[in-house]
């Protein structure tokens, strides 16, 4: 019979032990107590509301404690603490919205419509809560310690403490702030160097068109604006300009004794072109074997091949001499035709 009475008693104890495990589990994880509560109303036995005015909190740790106090408004820099009561606390969550809940030794009734409202009965009068989430955890931290600390000392939470303001913190606003202007000046920045990009490639073909068009009017040059005389016609039948063009043809640069008998060639036939042309300005001698190629009606991209030069190196000669000549800006084509004009 003792044994009995003793395994009866071990399993007793055991059950107890699990019970207050399950108890701590559900406070900790499945009540939804943790953190601060604001008196919302409390509704009389008679069932008629009344709006409580008076800021009154509680504050349930994980611990197992709960801490009551009130925040009133000041005008002084911070709110004012008055501590209350400080007591244990035990919930378990018996399923389906009901709980066994306790404040020291005492059973309460507690209900939980939501996560964010809970409703207690003392002496008959329904107490409504709803969740205060206004404060941080340091702030919440150092109300219990207050309200603790005078517990300890006086015996009654009624003493009065000034908060000072929380300083909020601001920083994932000023981040956020801070991430928007990069992000805008990026977008102005990235905008303008774009524009700019594309502005620099619209000169650069209009650029690029002009200069294949002046190469495509330059290919040949006009022989049929200029009428040739007898002694012209004779002068390109001879075998010396035949070989000429055909010496051209191959790229390869002339020699020093080629261009001068080349200068002789063209004053048989045009006795005054150097002299008129060489008396105008003075000119390199790149620029007068230029003039020559010219008046022997050399097409410029053969002049460029022969001269070693690309095409627009050849343009800008005959641009400069141009304006040396006439003191003046002018195309290409313009030194051509006063050329074989001569």
């Amino acid at each position: 019979m003792r044994k009995h009475i003793k395994r009866a008693g071990f399993l007793a104890v055991m059950l107890s032990a699990i019970l207050l495990s399950g108890c701590n589990t559900q406070k900790k994880e499945k009540s939804g107590l943790q953190g601060a509560w604001a008196l919302q109303k409390i509704t009389p036995p008679d069932d008629s509301t009344h709006e409580y005015h008076v800021a009154l909190y509680r504050i349930y740790d994980e611990d197992g404690m709960l801490y009551e106090y009130q925040l009133l408004p000041s005008e002084e820099a911070g709110d004012v603490l008055i501590s209350g009561d400080m007591k244990s606390y035990t919930c378990i969550d018996k399923g389906g919205g009901d709980f066994l809940y306790l404040e020291g030794n005492k059973q309460c009734m507690l209900e939980m419509p939501n996560d964010t409202t809970m409703v207690t009965q003392q002496f008959g009068m329904l107490y409504t809560w709803t969740h205060a989430n206004t404060l941080s955890d340091s702030r919440l931290e150092e109300i219990k310690q207050i309200v603790s600390k005078d517990q300890v000392s006086a015996g009654s939470g009624t003493e009065r403490h000034i908060l000072p303001q929380e300083e909020t913190n601001h920083t994932h606003i000023y981040i956020i702030i801070i991430i928007a202007v990069v992000l805008i000046v990026s977008y102005v920045l990235v905008t303008k160097k774009l524009k700019r990009r594309v502005q620099q490639k619209m000169r650069q073909l209009d650029e690029e068109r002009t200069r294949l068009k002046e190469e495509s009017e330059e290919r040949l040059l006009p022989i049929g604006k200029t009428e040739l005389s007898e002694a012209e016609k004779e002068f390109m039948q001879s075998v010396y300009y035949i070989s000429l063009q055909h010496r051209l043809t191959t790229g390869r640069r002339m020699k020093d004794a080629e261009w001068k008998e080349m200068e002789v060639r063209l004053n048989e036939v045009y006795p005054n072109f150097a002299g008129t042309l060489r008396g105008l300005c003075k000119m390199s001698e790149t620029e007068w074997q230029v003039c020559m190629l010219i008046k022997l009606r050399v097409a410029p991209t053969e002049i460029a091949k022969v001269m070693n030069k690309d095409i627009s190196s050849i343009s800008s000669i005959r641009k400069r001499l141009f304006q040396k000549l006439f003191d003046k800006k002018g195309k290409p084509k313009e030194l051509d035709d006063y050329i074989l004009s001569l």
